[in-house]
């Protein structure tokens, strides 16, 4: 399957030039992700917004197919994964942070999660804080 969409959005000349994506951290932002052993070697963080579990998961498979398509397309990119929607995929503190947008004008959900993500490229990998898990 992942070959015939490598080639219908013709990814080998993307890979001719010599972009596989190093240097390049994408944050996921979904369900989580189930730790796989594919993926073990891109994942540098992982935080949990919904159940504020200390290891990584994925009770709904949502997250974990998305970083699988990243980590597939970009083979040398490092997924910094953020669960913020639960099992059932409702979003419910984003809910609460956009109810905190409409009456707060200087706070936005958007940037609020934009920074969490920053923060957690900006940590080197060996180094986390106890609030980050890191799944190696």
């Amino acid at each position: 399957m992942m070959e015939r969409v490598k080639k219908n959005v013709h990814l080998e000349r993307v890979y001719n030039r010599g972009y596989f994506g190093k240097n390049v951290t994408v944050a996921i932002m979904d369900t989580g992700m189930a730790p796989h052993p594919d993926l073990r070697n891109q994942i540098v963080a992982f935080q949990d917004f919904t159940a504020k579990k200390n290891s990584i998961y994925d009770d709904n498979g949502h997250g974990t197919h998305i970083a699988g398509i990243l980590g597939e397309m970009a083979p040398k990119a490092e997924l910094v994964v953020l669960k913020i929607l639960d099992k059932k995929g409702n979003w419910t503190q984003i809910s609460q942070l956009e109810e905190k947008s409409k009456s707060d004008k200087k706070f936005s959900a958007q940037k609020y999660f934009h920074e969490k993500a920053q923060k957690l490229q900006k940590i080197q990998k060996d180094n986390f804080p106890s609030e980050f898990i890191v799944r190696r």
